[in-house]
């Protein structure tokens, strides 16, 4: 416990030291006093302390170690720390290690340990504990730096903060402080990177862009054949552009240079007489459309475009590949997109090949959505044709077309005849009577097969069921369904979620157009006339209140209506009266709850 006590009483000073001498400002200098006394005995003996570098000149981008190191002079030091500045904008201290300075000796505690990147300062503090003292040079700690500054760029290293101290917690003065600087190299100016990555082919008159960029500032000079085009000066990337490329072979290079030397890149550009192929989009029939392909002797490889089109009019169901560049053996479809208002498409040959017949690329189907008489530009965009080298064909004809809309969908209306539903043996009605096709408002004589009639309906009942009904629109705009369970959220306070059923209706157009619609249906379980989970003198208050009423009736379900609501709910087997056999479901189900 003593010997405990007494670590603990040496740890208290040094702190106490560090705080009350961290604000003292040491001078720049080689010999810098730090408040303290002297120790008689001691006077004529000073401490240094020094950074040590592997060299005083670093290379870009590298890395080095700092070492701090402490000669005692003959002296007794018990606890080191200092503080070492540097310039944030030239390095960049990546970690500060404790070295064996003080550790030889005995146990030693680091006090402080830290870098701030922000102010450029780093922090070092350490005692030793326990009895002992260290009287031979040593490196107390080591900071690995990375070197982000330019060519030619100098940091100082300055050491500042200094204190040293004895065994008796005295500081030592005068130290003896020895700083040091970092210079990074000058490097002889590098082409980093270049575009094109390789000799260049292109038609006449097309326009090209080469570019650079160095690994710091450099003059550029472009030239084509010899005969210079254009300079930039002091610039880290640069680039040259030709507006109208002529019929030949050229080299072009680009040369940067500056005062520790210059390097070279170079291209060769082989420009062809201009020959066009052609991509286009021909209408088969109302709503299919082809891509074709028409390579005018060329070599075409791959091709890929996309295609643009109006989302209130048309909506694209398919997209399919044909055999312009071979069968599916042949080529590889790299993408076959259909998203909200663009199509993508992209295909290659495997292996080597090339087609120079023209030929269709794709073929696309859409349905109508718009309305009667609406028209749809399709045009064609990013459209690439590449030869067997990679190289891509510019310019490039593209004929676009247009499509109009003859046909108009039909509209859909759900409805539930009853507001309330329940669960069990009792049918559901579901109407979508009210649905209408307006081409039969526009055409009130037109027959079958012209898009003017509802044909078809699928009914979704939203519990995973669901029915499709076809032939004359009178005889299936409505039907009964029957649901097995119902839907509670929660407990005893929870509350019914209604089924979502749908339905869409689909004309007898070519090809058809149809329309959705969805509706929540509230279905409760058996005997639950007011929704709250619960079948209890509520619900037989209810049915007794309304017993004996009935709705309008009709021949078919659809034409069953309740104007009450809260007789609606008392209808607990939906025949559209009230009576006892309702009483019975709710006495059936008494006391039973729907979680």
């Amino acid at each position: 416990m003593r010997h405990q006590k007494n670590i603990y009483g040496h740890i208290a000073l040094i702190v106490i030291l560090y705080l009350a001498l961290s604000t003292a400002t040491s001078a720049n200098a080689n010999v810098t006093s730090v408040l303290g006394a002297n120790t008689p005995s001691e006077s004529s003996l000073t401490p240094i302390i020094s950074i040590e570098l592997p060299n005083a000149t670093v290379q870009p981008q590298s890395e080095f170690i700092a070492n701090i190191n402490v000669n005692p002079n003959g002296l007794a030091v018990y606890a080191v720390q200092y503080e070492l500045t540097y310039n944030i904008s030239v390095l960049k201290p990546e970690l500060q290690l404790k070295q064996a300075f003080l550790s030889e000796f005995g146990d030693t505690m680091v006090i402080v340990n830290k870098i701030d990147h922000t102010t450029g300062k780093i922090s070092y503090a350490e005692t030793l504990k326990g009895p002992g003292s260290v009287n031979e040079s040593g490196t107390l700690a080591s900071v690995h730096f990375t070197v982000i500054g330019e060519s030619g760029d100098t940091s100082i290293l300055n050491l500042s903060e200094v204190i040293i101290v004895n065994p008796d917690v005295i500081p030592y003065n005068p130290i003896e402080i020895v700083n040091a600087s970092v210079t990074i190299a000058n490097q002889p100016p590098a082409i980093t990177t270049y575009y094109p990555y390789s000799q260049v082919t292109d038609f006449e008159t097309a326009s090209r862009t080469f570019s650079i960029t160095a690994n710091q500032p450099v003059d550029v000079t472009w030239a084509i054949n010899g005969t210079v085009v254009q300079t930039n000066k002091s610039v880290i990337g640069a680039s040259y552009t030709n507006i109208t490329a002529v019929v030949g072979t050229w080299e072009v290079y680009a040369i940067v240079s500056n005062s520790a030397g210059s390097e070279k890149q170079t291209w060769l550009w082989t420009v062809s007489p201009l020959v066009v192929p052609t991509i286009s989009i021909e209408p088969v029939g109302q709503f299919d459309v082809n891509i074709t392909v028409n390579p005018k002797g060329l070599s075409v490889y791959a091709v890929q475009y996309e295609l643009i089109y109006n989302t209130s009019v048309l909506r694209p169901e398919s997209q399919e590949k044909r055999a312009f560049l071979g069968t599916c053996e042949d080529t590889l479809v790299v993408v076959n997109n259909i998203s909200d208002g663009k199509l993508a498409y992209a295909e290659t040959i495997k292996g080597p090949g090339a087609v120079k017949e023209p030929g269709t690329l794709t073929s696309i189907r859409f349905i109508p959505v718009g309305n009667r008489g609406d028209i749809s530009n399709l045009n064609l965009s990013d459209v690439i044709i590449v030869n067997p080298a990679g190289m891509q064909y510019n310019p490039i004809e593209i004929i676009n077309a247009s499509v109009t809309l003859n046909n108009t969908p039909p509209v859909s209306a759900l409805s539930s005849v009853h507001r309330i539903n329940n669960a069990g043996l009792w049918t559901v009605c579901l109407s979508a009577c009210e649905s209408y096709d307006p081409n039969a408002l526009l055409e009130p004589a037109a027959g079958n097969g012209t898009g003017s009639n509802i044909t078809r309906i699928r009914w979704d009942f939203g519990d995973g069921q669901s029915e499709i009904r076809e032939g004359d629109f009178d005889e299936i705009c409505y039907v009964e369904h029957k649901y097995s369970s119902w839907n509670w959220l929660g407990g005893s306070h929870g509350h019914y979620e209604p089924f979502n059923a749908s339905i869409t209706v689909t004309d007898d157009g070519c090809p058809g157009l149809n329309d959705t619609s969805y509706l929540d249906i509230a279905v409760y379980m058996p005997g639950d006339t007011n929704g709250d989970g619960w079948v209890n003198i509520h619900d037989a208050v209810r049915a007794g209140k309304h017993f004996g009423e009935s709705c309008a009736r009709g021949v078919a379900c659809s034409e069953h209506k309740w104007s009450n609501a809260e007789a609606d709910g008392a209808d607990l087997n939906n025949d559209g009266v009230v009576n006892i056999q309702d009483a019975v479901i709710i006495g059936a189900n008494w006391g039973s709850t729907a979680w």
